[in-house]
């Protein structure tokens, strides 16, 4: 018994670490049509840093929306893989931490850093499309 309540306990507390909420998030202005893998998208932060690409601090409104979304979400532990085209890169914040974040094609949220997938219903994944939308204009 002691043996499943300690599994469950580590279980929980690995859900619960994984869905945090951003305090703040820097979006790339860098909406180039190129797919990537992993340790590509990865690499491109540091190049889109080292470029000195511009980035803009997203309005709280559009933070609260990406944290709900992210909030309610299943997570997965991410796997190396190719993703499609029409990514959008962002860095969030959180605790004065830097976590490098794709989301790609408004289907998926990926968090580089922790290595956690964010799996959408089709309704967040139509709200996280208006939120890449409007970033876009």
């Amino acid at each position: 018994m002691k043996k499943y309540l300690t599994l469950l306990l580590s279980t929980l507390t690995v859900c619960a670490s994984g869905q945090t909420t951003l305090d703040s998030i820097k979006l790339f202005k860098d909406f180039e049509l190129q797919g990537r893998t992993t340790a590509g998208a990865y690499t491109h932060f540091t190049d889109l840093i080292n470029e000195g690409r511009k980035a803009t601090l997203i309005s709280g409104k559009d933070l609260q929306k990406l944290n709900s979304i992210i909030q309610n979400s299943k997570i997965k532990k991410h796997r190396q893989t190719k993703f499609g085209l029409d990514n959008v890169y962002i860095v969030g914040f959180y605790k004065g931490k830097e976590e490098r974040i794709i989301i790609v094609s408004g289907q998926l949220i990926v968090n580089l850093t922790s290595r956690l997938e964010y799996h959408l219903t089709d309704t967040q994944k139509k709200e996280l499309n208006k939120l890449t939308d409007s970033w876009k204009e």
